[in-house]
């Protein structure tokens, strides 16, 4: 990992280090630079306000931790991510003057994928060569399929858990209207379609929906198109409608700080027979005309009372 260097006081070292343990890699960098320089200063990189993340699981604190307790010799800093590459440049060459002050020399390093091509300040920068050819994100995988059987494992679970942002889990649910006539009106909303759940020991019923996937749909429309066609596959509807969005009172998030938030849509059936797919086992049409509320489970019911009040008013 030598490269040419220019002469300096301070080698300055900028990295995420988003793993459990330091690797190979990572000490080739900081003892190459501790080689060349009698100071070194690393900047542990983060994006501010984003807590536990596939790809950002640790918090500074904890990566601080973990670097300090092999190379103690060594000044570590936080340097958050910022919307500009010239202000987060800027703020690297802050933060090095407050380090070590303004007459104080520094040189950058880091490798050929790192911050280098996106460094607009006034340092030098020093691309060093990979010794060691090894993925951070292959890294964390390899970590979240392992679980140790020690009571410090287990910790670190709760502390991630209690260390991040509480989750609003997004979902879509869809009401589907069949029109007919009624009092020489051929536009009347006559019933909807309801689904029921083999789980369901109350035999209670639902609408057609579900949570939306960020590796399938682009758009909530698109989350509401993929679950409809999942869940009632033999129906044809018109164009999705956004109605509104509601907290859904889900058994399994009742006592969590995370919760469900569901976009409601309306729909009208256009051809093709009601039959049940994926989680459904049964599907049914319901008249609209004096609904009974009791019919549904009980998070869904101010679904319907938000359809009942958009369908009067059309």
């Amino acid at each position: 990992m030598e490269a040419r260097t220019p002469a300096a006081d301070v080698g300055v070292i900028i990295g995420r280090f988003q793993v459990p343990d330091l690797h190979d890699g990572h000490r080739d960098l900081i003892e190459t630079v501790q080689r060349k320089h009698k100071k070194v200063l690393i900047f542990v990189c983060s994006t501010p306000g984003v807590l536990v993340t596939r790809k950002n699981p640790l918090d500074y604190f904890t990566r601080s931790i973990m670097i300090q307790a092999e190379y103690p010799g060594v000044m570590i800093l936080p340097l958050h991510d910022m919307p500009s590459d010239y202000d987060w440049s800027m703020t690297v060459d802050r933060k090095i003057r407050e380090s070590v002050g303004d007459h104080v020399s520094g040189v950058l390093y880091g490798s050929r994928d790192a911050f280098i091509p996106f460094y607009e300040g006034n340092y030098p920068t020093v691309e060093l060569a990979d010794s060691v050819d090894i993925s951070g994100t292959a890294v964390r995988e390899a970590a979240s399929n392992e679980v140790r059987q020690h009571s410090e494992f287990r910790r670190g679970v709760v502390y991630a858990a209690h260390n991040k942002h509480p989750i609003t889990f997004p979902t879509v649910d869809m009401a589907v209207i069949k029109y007919g006539t009624e009092s020489g009106c051929d536009i009347t909303p006559m019933q909807i379609a309801l689904g029921r759940k083999s789980n369901d020991k109350r035999g209670q019923w639902r609408f057609p929906g579900g949570f939306v996937d960020p590796l399938k749909d682009k758009t909530l429309e698109d989350a509401a198109r993929r679950e409809l066609a999942e869940e009632m596959p033999s129906l044809n509807a018109s164009s999705f409608e956004y109605i509104g969005s509601h907290n859904v009172n889900d058994w399994r998030y009742r006592n969590e700080l995370d919760q469900i938030i569901t976009s409601l849509f309306l729909t009208s059936h256009l051809w093709g027979p009601l039959q049940p797919g994926d989680d459904l086992n049964e599907v049914k049409w319901f008249d609209l005309k004096d609904f009974d509320m009791n019919t549904l489970v009980e998070g869904h019911r101010p679904l319907m009372e938000m359809i009942l009040t958009h369908l009067e008013k059309e």
